[in-house]
């Protein structure tokens, strides 16, 4: 059971942290914020970084990931991608900002960022624009460059997929797609050039897919299953996805 275990009030931006079982809170709203929640019960601000501090590109950001010591986000107005070293909370650093269009990057409306080895895999979704799938190299954090990319619809009304995150696992990335009510399996093994392989829409098989948004996917005694929150759906659907080009319904609740 999770408990409530503090609180950290941001004045500027009305902003409450509910922190829950955790070491140290990241907050993005046109600037980050870092709360060293060591003290559950009454949690310090560390550092931050903001549209004022030499160029980080903090410009309404939604997600953002961390893997090591650097944390990943993307900027829904500026159309990038900011590499931030956190290994000192108290100086935050930053590495490098990738900008739609750099070497062929598509990073209109950044969303989900997930790392996986070298690469981050970035979801981006605007209007007139469409969905995609980016694919960056982040083997060196000061110079991100573009890799591959797959774009699903055109951006006009009724062609989006509606994907928001991505979830990698080996070979393979798993997409939600909230408004084609479906999960899409891409094979990822060559990151220049990923190809949709599967797929299994709502109602398939009995899956309960409306509107589904974040997966995750686990391996349990040898068969690979995809859990996947369907927001519409009010279900948690479960899709056996040990052979990627065949997903098959298992269950819901």
């Amino acid at each position: 059971m999770l408990k409530f275990v503090g609180m950290l009030t941001m004045k500027k931006n009305h902003y409450f942290l509910l922190l829950v079982a955790i070491s140290t809170i990241i907050l993005l709203c046109c600037s980050l914020q870092i709360a060293e929640a060591v003290n559950y019960i009454n949690p310090v601000h560390t550092g931050s970084i903001s549209n004022n501090d030499f160029q980080p590109v903090v410009a309404f950001p939604e997600w953002n990931t961390i893997d090591g010591d650097y944390l990943y986000y993307g900027s829904n107005i500026a159309d990038a991608v900011t590499i931030v070293d956190i290994s000192d909370p108290a100086n935050l650093i930053e590495m490098s900002t990738i900008f739609d269009g750099e070497g062929g990057a598509e990073l209109k409306g950044p969303k989900g960022i997930t790392i996986s080895g070298d690469n981050a895999f970035v979801i981006t979704n605007t209007l007139g624009v469409g969905d995609t799938l980016e694919i960056l190299n982040i083997s060196d954090k000061s110079n991100p460059y573009h890799e591959g990319s797959i774009v699903f619809s055109n951006g006009t009304w009724g062609s989006y997929v509606g994907a928001y995150s991505v979830t990698v696992d080996g070979d393979y990335a798993y997409i939600g797609a909230s408004s084609d009510d479906k999960l899409i399996i891409l094979d990822i093994s060559d990151p220049t050039n990923p190809v949709e392989i599967g797929s299994i829409a709502d109602g398939e098989g009995g899956a309960s897919l409306d509107n589904p948004y974040q997966v995750q996917v686990v391996d349990y005694a040898g068969t690979k299953y995809a859990y996947i929150t369907a927001y519409s759906g009010d279900s948690l659907e479960i899709v056996d996805v040990t052979d990627p080009s065949n997903p098959t319904h298992k269950g819901y609740q």
